[in-house]
This record gives C-alpha cells, structure tokens and sequence, in this order.
C-alpha cells in the first residue's frame, strides 16, 4: 500500500470522524463501549468501521460475536488483501482486527509501520465513524489522524481509575499535542455522580493541563451489561430496553453532535491533590 496516498485520502476524506477510545488502565469498559457504541450508531444508520487493538483474547470483534481468521499483520506480509482482513458483522459493523504482532510493533517503535487511520482510509465503501480500541499507550496514528481525532477516555468513579485517566490525558497532550478529550464513565450506580466526577476532571485538566474536556456520560452497572459480554453481543443488540443500552444509545447519539463541555468552576480537592501528584 502507498501510504502517502493513504495519507491523500485521509486528508479529503472530512466527514469520517475518527474516535480513539483509551483508557488510563484495564478494567475500565473501553472496550465493551467500543462494541456498543458502533452497533448503537450503526442502528442509527451510520456506517462504522472499528479497530480492534489486539492486546487481548476479548477484544471488540468477540465482544461484537465476530470470528476474526487474518489481521493486518497478514496484509502486511502480503498474504491477503486489507479487504480480506475486514470483518462483517450482523449489526452492519465493520471491524478491522490489528492484530497482536502489529500491536507489539506500535509500540516498540518511535515510527509506526503504516498508521491505522492511514488504513481506515483504504477501507471500501468508506465508513462514517471509526472506533479505534486502544490501550493507553501511543495512539497509533498519524498526525493528521490525531488531529482530526476525538479522544475519548473511559474510566471507573474509583479513585484509582480517574488517577490513572487523568495520567493518560497529561502524556497524550504532553507527547502528541491533544488539546480536546471526551470523558465516558462506566459502572456507575448514580447519574449525578458522575457529574461530580467529570465536574471535576473538567476543570482539573483546564487549570493544570490546559485542555478542554467534555462529558459524554456515564453507563449504568447494570447487571444485563454482563450478561451481554458473556454472550459476545453488545448490549443494545441482546436486551434493547436494559438501561444500559438505553444509554449506550445516548452516549451515541450525543457523540454525533459533541455536547459543549461543561463550564470550568471550582476544582474540587480531590483533583487538585491528584494532579499535583501527576506533576511530575
């Protein structure tokens, strides 16, 4: 594949909105959002295409009952085309498997082999909306990628979690210039909660990171969410009316429009304390 032609296409490709989807450690639900959020929007008529990060056995194509038999490692070696490696779905997904070999490659090296939005602009029919499932690592993508990127960071409410979420937020606007991040908590037993917490990452980050956070909500700890992962369907295709999936379907329609980030206020010391801690 010319990559540089790739990069031509991404660049004339302005509708498709790419969304890294990290967190600052495991456990935090990213990818179960992942799944949810692409079969959600595909149900909303949006073409989606998501990039499974290949770090773990349960990753976003099981999570979506996708069988995945090559990966871009195997485009790579010429084995197979990139559109032998691409994934159909039952919900309309697309998912395009990395692979676990491509993976150790990203981040064993200060140059990426070939960037995945540089392969999600070779994808046909080009899709509308790309999820990218990523550890919290190096994002993988170019930097036309990561500027037209959307960054949303899952967390837990527990305090270890939005440490290391914050953590995460500091290296990506640190090392790859991200100014703009959205905040997605998951497991969570009160709504206003999670106001309180993305209140407070919001104006954290704002006085001692310099970068706009928004809130996109939260997911509920719902027990029909588990019983979901267990079937390897995503939860708004298993049980629809479950309050999970009713906000899965809200996280997704807002993630279409980019609700404004809550005003800056008073930083709660909480946060304060944790990002004094995450100064060095």
């Amino acid at each position: 594949m010319d990559q540089a032609e790739g990069l031509r296409r991404l660049v004339g490709a302005g509708s498709m909105q790419i969304i890294p989807v990290m967190s600052g450690g495991r456990g935090a639900g990213k990818t179960t959002a992942v799944a949810n959020i692409a079969s959600a929007l595909s149900g909303m008529g949006r073409d989606v295409l998501v990039i499974d990060d290949g770090s773990s056995a349960h990753g976003v194509c099981e999570s979506l009952g996708m069988q995945a038999p090559r990966c871009l490692t195997d485009v790579m070696a010429g084995r197979c085309s990139l559109a032998d490696v691409i994934v159909h779905g039952q919900n309309g997904v697309r998912a395009l498997p990395m692979g676990t070999r491509y993976r150790a490659m990203t981040e064993g090296s200060s140059s990426l082999p070939v960037p995945l939005d540089v392969w999600a602009s070779q994808v046909h029919p080009a899709p509308d909306v790309v999820l990218v499932d990523l550890p919290g690592g190096k994002p993988a993508l170019s930097q036309e990628g990561l500027r037209k990127s959307e960054v949303v960071i899952a967390m837990l409410p527990g305090s270890e979690s939005i440490m290391s979420g914050y953590a995460l937020m500091k290296r990506l606007s640190r090392d790859h210039g991200i100014s703009r991040f959205h905040v997605l908590i998951n497991r969570l037993a009160r709504s206003e909660d999670g106001e309180d917490i993305a209140r407070n990452v919001i104006d954290t980050a704002a006085e001692f990171l310099g970068v706009e956070v928004s809130y996109m909500g939260f997911i509920p700890d719902d027990a029909r969410l588990v019983q979901a992962v267990r079937l390897s369907q995503p939860v708004v295709e298993a049980y629809p009316v479950s309050a999970a999936s009713r906000q899965f379907k809200r996280v997704a329609e807002g993630l279409l429009r980019w609700p404004a980030s809550l005003r800056p206020g008073e930083t709660g010391n909480f946060m304060r304390q944790l990002a004094m801690g995450c100064a060095g």
